[in-house]
């Protein structure tokens, strides 16, 4: 199963990322979506290591959440849902 996953970024520095969610709609593919700043994911400025890529300390963070999230996602695109975020 395809799943599309929004990264975070820095506040201010993030692309556009509301194409995840068109390319989600277009092919029905469930988006987990961590992106924004990171205060809308609760990820300090110190887990990143620039503006587009986290440091060990985000990568660690951003992976347990993923591990948490994930069945829940997994569950939901039975139910019919998209999007977690």
């Amino acid at each position: 199963q395809v799943i599309l996953l929004a990264m975070p970024g820095i506040e201010g520095q993030q692309a556009d990322f509301q194409a995840h969610h068109r390319v989600a709609s277009r092919y029905s593919v469930p988006l987990i979506d961590y992106s924004g700043g990171s205060e809308r994911v609760g990820l300090p400025v110190e887990a990143f290591w620039d503006a587009w890529h986290l440091n060990d300390r985000g990568a660690r963070e951003i992976s347990a959440r993923l591990g948490r999230d994930l069945p829940r996602v997994l569950e939901s695109t039975e139910s019919g849902s998209q999007t977690l975020q």
